[in-house]
């Protein structure tokens, strides 16, 4: 453990080389990463197409455009120490919040990155960093409800009226070459013999 803290501020690179799939009218390409631990750049034939910031989420990247159609791709990810990255986020909004507080270490507050990695009285400090899991392309449309983003709940029952309270979220794709306003979303569903439906235009 002690001699892994000698590589703490060392920066990280992943590289790889893939070709792109073909993509017909109405798709587009997304790079999708499951985790990343934890402040990265993520670059395409050597131009930056994301940062991340963020050990605990997924992030999607759209790289319809950035990907090379007749020649393989070169994708480079540089892992970022943290340490410098969270001085530089105590420069950037200060500190002076923290310091009625007992934080002896304060670069764990400026980072989405797991606590104990910094240490606790039974875990090792150890902050090392890099994708820690599945990365991969894929293929979407253009315009598309997002299965993934979808949401459906029951906020409340009356078995006496026979009546539910539903909530419902998504999120979509929209096409940047169509208006936004022209979009708008239909949810259609049938308990028994009774059916509901509900259209909503999107920037209503």
């Amino acid at each position: 453990v002690l001699e892994g803290q000698k590589w703490e501020r060392v920066d990280f690179v992943y590289e790889t080389r893939f070709a792109a799939p073909a993509l017909r009218k109405g798709e587009r390409l997304e790079l999708a990463f499951d985790g990343v631990d934890t402040v990265a750049t993520v670059a395409l034939n050597g131009k930056p197409v994301g940062f991340l910031e963020n050990m605990f989420i997924p992030h999607v990247l759209d790289v319809t455009r950035a990907v090379k159609r007749k020649s393989r791709n070169r994708l480079t990810v540089t892992i970022h120490n943290v340490i410098d990255y969270a001085a530089g986020r105590a420069r950037q909004w200060g500190a002076g919040a923290l310091e009625m507080g007992l934080f002896w270490d304060k670069a764990p507050i400026y980072v989405r990155k797991a606590q104990h990695m910094f240490g606790w009285d039974i875990a090792p400090r150890l902050l090392f960093g890099g994708i820690w899991r599945r990365a991969s392309l894929r293929v979407r449309k253009v315009e598309e409800v997002l299965p993934e983003e979808f949401y459906l709940a029951t906020r409340s029952f009356d078995a006496a009226t026979k009546r539910a309270g539903l909530e419902i979220a998504w999120g979509c794709a929209l096409d940047p070459a169509v208006d936004p306003r022209r979009y708008a979303i239909e949810i259609r569903g049938r308990c028994g013999a009774n059916a509901f439906s509900l259209r909503r235009e999107l920037l209503s």
